[in-house]
C-alpha cells in the first residue's frame, strides 16, 4: 500500500478513510548537531522514515512532521524551544486531530530528551482525561529496548536508524578515528552502527508501532483507563527525574533507563498497563529513596 499523506487527500477521501481505520501517525522531530557525521536535521528525518513505514504497514494516515521540540544539547544549529510551549503545542494539534475525527492518534518522536519525552507523554495523557481521543506518544527507542536501544545520541542507534533510510546522508569519516566526535552520547559509531543494524531496528519499531493502531481502536474504557493510570506514573518518573536534574549535577542523578523503568515500557508494549504501573511506581520509589 502507497503511504496515504493527510496533506494530499482530498475531503471525500479523508471521509471515507475516517469512516473505515480513524488513525493516524505523526512524527515529531527537531533541528539538532548531531556531530561532525551526521546531519542537523537527524531527528525529524528518522521520525519521519519511521511513520512513513508505519503508516504503510498499518494503513493508517501519515500527518505532518512537527519540526519543533523541547531542548537540544549545548552545542551550535540547534533549536531549543521551552517545554510549556512545545508541550501546549503538542495539546493543541492532538485537539485538531480530534476535531478531523481521529480517534487514535501514534505520535512518534525522534527526538526524546528528557524534557521531550515528558512533553509527549504528559500532552498525551492532559488530552486523554478530556477527551475520549486515545494518544500513544512516545520516543522511538522505547520500542526497540530488546535489541539494546535504550536511546543515543548521534552514536551506534541513531546512525545505524538514519543509514537505514538515508544512507547518502551518514559521514563516519568525516573525523579520522583517533579524533573524538562531539556531541556523541553513546557508543562510538565508527564501527559499530551499520546500515543492517538499523534496518533491525526499523523493523522492530514499525512492527510494534504499527500493531498499535488496531490495538488502541479496540481499547474498552475499562482498558483504557488503566493505559491512563499507568501512563500517569510514568509522567510522575519523568518529573521526578527532572526536578532531580534541575537540584543536583547530572553525575549524581540516577539513569532514567533502569530495569524497572524499561520493565514498565516493555509491560506499555504488551498492553498490560496494571503491570506498567507497578514497575513506574517501582521506579518512582527507588527516585525518592
Amino acid at each position: 500500500m502507497p503511504v496515504t499523506y493527510l496533506e494530499r487527500l482530498f475531503p471525500h477521501e479523508l471521509a471515507a478513510i475516517l469512516q473505515r481505520k480513524p488513525a493516524l501517525v505523526l512524527p515529531f522531530g527537531t533541528i539538532e548537531w548531531h556531530s561532525y557525521h551526521l546531519p542537523v536535521g537527524l531527528d525529524s528525518l528518522k521520525a519521519q522514515a519511521l511513520a512513513e513505514r508505519i503508516a504503510e504497514t498499518a494503513d493508517i494516515i501519515l500527518g505532518p512532521l512537527t519540526p519543533w521540540a523541547v531542548g537540544g544539547v549545548p552545542f551550535p544549529y540547534t533549536i531549543k524551544f521551552d517545554l510549556p510551549l512545545i508541550e501546549t503545542l503538542m495539546v493543541r494539534i492532538f485537539e485538531q486531530m480530534a476535531v478531523f475525527g481521529f480517534k487514535v492518534v501514534l505520535a512518534l518522536t525522534g527526538h526524546f530528551g528528557l524534557e521531550q519525552t515528558l512533553a509527549i507523554k504528559r500532552a498525551s495523557l492532559q488530552f486523554m482525561r478530556q477527551s475520549p481521543i486515545t494518544v500513544w506518544g512516545a520516543g522511538e527507542f522505547e520500542a526497540a529496548v530488546a535489541l539494546g536501544y535504550k536511546g543515543d545520541h548521534a552514536a551506534k542507534w541513531e546512525t545505524s536508524l538514519l543509514w537505514a533510510s538515508h544512507s547518502d546522508l551518514i559521514r563516519l569519516d568525516a573525523v579520522a578515528a583517533d579524533q573524538p566526535l562531539p556531541g556523541v552520547q553513546g557508543e562510538d559509531p565508527r564501527g559499530s552502527a551499520s546500515q543492517q543494524l538499523g534496518e533491525t531496528a526499523v523493523q522492530a519499531i514499525v512492527s510494534r508501532w504499527a500493531a498499535l493502531s488496531d490495538d488502541l481502536l479496540q481499547l474498552d474504557g475499562v482498558r483504557r483507563m488503566q493505559y491512563i493510570e499507568a501512563l500517569s506514573v510514568g509522567v510522575r518518573v519523568l518529573e521526578a527525574l527532572l526536578a532531580e536534574r534541575q537540584a543536583k549535577p547530572r553525575s549524581q542523578v540516577p539513569p532514567l533507563a533502569t530495569p524497572a523503568y524499561l520493565d514498565h515500557l516493555d509491560a506499555l508494549y504488551r498492553f498490560d498497563f496494571p503491570a506498567a504501573q507497578r514497575h513506574a511506581e517501582l521506579k518512582l520509589t527507588n527516585l525518592q529513596a
